[in-house]
């Protein structure tokens, strides 16, 4: 006999909630991240007021820090920050 329960584990690439109302950007997913055991996403954005954007950065990403609960208010509980964007605003934003 075997005790084994089934794990459902949700992964997404890039999120980068930048909006006026951060919540609503998963409004259309939330009962599946909500369902999953383990839900896991890849920030984009550093969330910081502070830096300035740096002239190597193209299209750099920053985002204020009211838009960081939407992502846990979404149901993601592991986050990872490996972002080929996270210099974009020099060290002081990171």
């Amino acid at each position: 006999m075997s005790d084994q329960k089934t794990i459902y584990l949700l992964a997404v690439g890039d999120v980068c909630v930048n909006r006026e109302d951060p919540d609503s950007m998963f409004n259309h997913v939330v009962p599946t991240i909500k369902s999953a055991d383990i839900a896991f996403c890849q920030l984009e954005t550093n969330y910081t007021e502070k830096g300035s954007p740096l002239p190597q950065a193209r299209v750099p990403g920053r985002a204020h820090p009211r838009n960081a609960p939407a992502i846990k208010n979404a149901g993601f509980n592991v986050v990872s920050f490996a972002s080929n964007h996270a210099l974009d605003c020099g060290a002081e934003a990171s």
